[in-house]
């Protein structure tokens, strides 16, 4: 294990430890099932049993044996991506900008960093016409700035690999009173977070993948049991095909399906309102919402947003007992002001 880079053995934990157990729950239950239902089968399902017992100890020994790297992976993995970037010099695709005295003169989601050149778009600007390097915010958030001697200004996001690049490629120290203010910034903005609510839509799109992947990998493993053998013999192969089938559409297709899905239904924080129901998510930034109105059963997001005919936007969020109030009291405590309209 000490002999893989970082990226691999993250890779290889992960996958072996999630492989390990997928092993041991379908050869327990594949081996009590035939050990209960076919009498000539028992050396099998024994074996099986054994299989399973085996893969869930070694997944508690790679888990112990790996847990103390596991800890430090992050900084090994930034630090393999550094070296990496370093050697082979690849297109980074990141979000940055370029300023002067606040006027956006250009934008792009892709640059390069080189020994010699920082490249934007088809602007090739060399490292030493960089002549300060501080952290920056805007309208967009906090950023890296790196002031060139013509008074401009490109702004990078506060990556940890992007950071380590420019510096060391400038050879140049981000200013820390900076740093420091952006993230006392970024930890008020975490701060700030509220969540409540059960996501209830959520739960029963997780109750429902779950109860037709079992109801698939029964019927799908049954047919296929019972054609290739008599009903005793054609139920047992049937339900270790179920087996094989449902577990590993519940632990690898679960995660999956369901990435990136929010729990609860309400969020606010320093910046934004959110709601969520089942998979989709909406997030609505404070600073385009023109107005709010409500009555008793929805708050109406009035945006400074147009849609294609030219009407103004207007979302909106379904009523719980809480959201007014703390609507109100988080905008208040933040200083945001907007008009609410009781309509």
């Amino acid at each position: 294990m000490k002999k893989l880079s970082p990226s691999k053995f993250k890779n290889w934990y992960v996958g072996s430890i999630l492989g390990l157990l997928l092993t041991f729950m379908i050869g327990v239950i594949s081996g009590v099932i035939l050990f209960e239902t076919q009498e000539h089968l028992k050396v099998l399902s024994i074996i099986l049993f054994g299989v399973g017992i085996a893969s869930f100890i070694m997944a508690v020994i790679i888990i112990k044996l790996g847990r103390k790297r596991m800890i430090g992976i992050y900084q090994e993995v930034m630090d393999e991506r550094f070296d990496k970037q370093l050697k082979s010099e690849e297109k980074l695709v990141i979000t940055w900008f370029a300023k002067k005295d606040d006027t956006l003169l250009a934008e792009g989601q892709e640059l390069y960093m080189t020994k010699e050149h920082l490249i934007l778009n088809n602007e090739s600007i060399t490292w030493d016409k960089i002549i300060k390097l501080f952290t920056k915010q805007d309208e967009h958030g906090w950023h890296m700035a790196l002031m060139l001697d013509d008074q401009r200004e490109v702004l990078l996001p506060l990556y940890d690999l992007i950071i380590r690049l420019t510096t060391h490629y400038s050879r140049l120290t981000l200013e820390d009173q900076t740093l420091q203010e952006a993230q006392k910034d970024y930890q008020t903005f975490n701060q700030s977070f509220q969540v409540w609510g059960f996501n209830k839509t959520l739960i029963l799109l997780k109750f429902l993948f779950v109860f037709v992947s079992l109801a698939f990998g029964i019927g799908v493993g049954l047919m296929i049991g019972l054609s290739l053998g008599s009903e005793d013999s054609g139920i047992a192969i049937g339900t270790t095909l179920a087996n094989l089938i449902a577990i590993p559409m519940i632990l690898i297709g679960f995660p999956r399906y369901f990435k990136n899905t929010q729990k609860y239904q309400y969020m606010l924080n320093q910046k934004a309102i959110g709601y969520a129901s089942g998979k989709k998510y909406m997030v609505v930034p404070f600073e385009i919402i023109e107005s709010m109105s409500y009555d008793d059963k929805r708050l109406y997001l009035n945006l400074t947003h147009l849609d294609e005919e030219g009407h103004p936007i207007i979302v909106f969020i379904p009523f719980d007992r809480y959201l007014m109030n703390r609507l109100k009291n988080h905008m208040d405590l933040y200083s945001i002001k907007k008009d609410m309209i009781r309509l």
